[in-house]
């Protein structure tokens, strides 16, 4: 199951549940277009690993990359 969440300039945002656990998450599909995009897209990664367990910030769960499509996605928990 899978409803569009938001998307913006190369992501876009999904709703996504976990088949065997019924758990609900978002999915972040983001579009490689440059060298740039690429760069930027590690950096948010790595930060959001460091301040992952903050109280006030969405948990990230893990993040993959899907060179034949040469996009990453990035899932995370889900606010309501």
């Amino acid at each position: 199951m899978c409803e569009q969440l938001g998307e913006g300039g190369f992501a876009f945002v999904n709703r996504v549940t976990d088949t065997v656990t019924g758990e609900e998450f978002a999915l972040k599909k983001i579009t490689i277009q440059s060298n740039e995009v690429q760069r930027l897209v590690k950096q948010e990664i790595d930060v959001w690993k460091r301040v992952n367990g903050h109280p006030n910030i969405v948990r990230f769960i893990e993040a993959s990359v899907d060179k034949a499509n040469n996009c990453v996605y990035i899932l995370s928990e889900l606010c309501s």
